[in-house]
């Protein structure tokens, strides 16, 4: 009972949560605040809760492997930001993340490999990062509260249809599928249309950089569950906030 309230409570407060960041914090940290570890994280904790720690290590490296998924995403949808429409730029985005899975899945082994590659990729990405230079024109946006709404109920439903699907895909996979963006997902389309390229960019961007951090925090969860159980997905929110503000600070370095 407590796991099917969890699933039905969870995504909405996520989804609300994110989307208050992005209006509070702009959308590059919004961005970063999407890119952490929080339905995914919550997912990892539910694995445990029922099915152990061996599930939960499991899960945690198929979680690392889907964030190499999640910068491919980033990315493409970035680049095509300022060609296409959000649909176009969206279903780029997702042509993107299935290959990025497949790639995750099939071409790369060992959990070291895997954070290696990720974060190979971010910083690449990070440091190539586009960025529209034109005046972006945004359509009129509709209310604050109806866009949010919007928001919950798209999101919500990806979110529990995955988590209900949960026991049939095993640990590994449905680790792979629980890193899926979805928050970005439904976020970046949105503040595509409404405040244009640049502003897109910059959210996909903070994702980008989340990302590294979920991969610290899968990394940690993988290496130590064995050996720590469900104390290893504390150990891994510590490790995961640490990296996020250790890239922050690099980041508002540069000039």
């Amino acid at each position: 009972m407590e796991t099917i309230a969890l699933r039905l409570i969870l995504p909405p407060l996520v989804i609300v949560f994110a989307s208050l960041a992005q209006g509070r914090l702009g959308d590059r940290l919004g961005g970063l605040v999407v890119g952490l570890p929080l339905t995914s994280g919550t997912f990892l904790c539910l694995l445990h809760l029922s099915h152990g720690p061996e599930a939960l290590a499991h899960g945690a490296v198929g979680l690392l492997g889907g964030q190499v998924a999640v910068v491919a995403m980033c990315v493409t949808y970035a680049i095509a930001a300022p060609r296409h429409s959000p649909a176009l730029a969206l279903g780029a985005a997702l042509v993107a993340w299935v290959v990025g899975v497949a790639i995750a899945r099939t071409l790369v082994e060992g959990v070291l490999v895997t954070a290696a590659l990720h974060a190979l990729v971010a910083l690449a990405a990070l440091a190539g990062w586009p960025r529209s230079d034109t005046a972006d024109t945004a359509l009129p946006s509709r209310s604050a509260r109806h866009d949010l709404l919007v928001r919950v109920a798209i999101g919500s439903g990806l979110v529990i249809a995955l988590t209900a699907a949960v026991e049939t895909l095993g640990s590994g996979l449905a680790g792979t599928l629980a890193a899926a963006p979805l928050v970005a997902l439904v976020l970046s389309p949105s503040t595509h249309a409404q405040r244009g390229t640049r502003a897109v960019q910059d959210l996909l961007g903070g994702v980008v950089r989340g990302s590294l951090g979920a991969a610290a925090f899968g990394l940690v969860v993988a290496c130590t569950a064995g050996h720590l159980g469900g104390l290893a997905l504390l150990v891994a929110t510590a490790v995961c906030l640490a990296t996020v503000a250790l890239v922050g600070r690099v980041d508002s370095a540069r000039p």
